[in-house]
Order: structure tokens, then sequence, then C-alpha cells
């Protein structure tokens, strides 16, 4: 992955600002999220997606999360 994505200062006034965990997940789903069309193979069947959607699962989602996170900060998928 490459790239940048812009984020507005107007965070510091929101509600997820203050939850950390909450945060870190918000901010790992902007940085999945294509910027343009994108087609996936997934099983013999295409997927086609938008700006802004990305395909993940519960254990890759939780396996990102907590990379390179402290084990007494570990999310589990559940959870997530």
């Amino acid at each position: 992955m490459q790239g940048y994505i812009k984020l507005y200062r107007e965070i510091l006034q929101s509600p997820i600002w203050q939850d950390p965990p909450k945060l870190r997940l918000w901010l790992l789903c902007l940085m999945k999220a294509n910027h343009q069309q994108a087609e996936l193979l997934i099983e013999n069947q295409i997927i086609n997606l938008s700006p802004g959607q990305f395909l993940t699962g519960r254990l890759s989602l939780e396996v990102d999360y907590n990379r390179n996170v402290p084990k007494k900060y570990i999310v589990s998928g559940k959870t997530l």
C-alpha cells in the first residue's frame, strides 16, 4: 500500500478521539479503503469494490489491528 489520506483537524473534537482503540480501528479502515475502483478475484468470483470499500474478515482484521501492538493492548477479533 502506498499513498496518503487526508485527515482533518476536526477529528480532535470527535468522540472517537477520546477512545484510542476505536480511533485505531477507524484509522485502520481508512488506510485499507480503496481510493479507486478495484476488482478482486475471490474463489472464482469477481468482486467489484468502489472507492471507500475494502474486503476483510474478522481474522485478517485482528492480525492487522494487533500488528506491532504490545501484548497488553491486543484486542481479539470478536471484540473488533
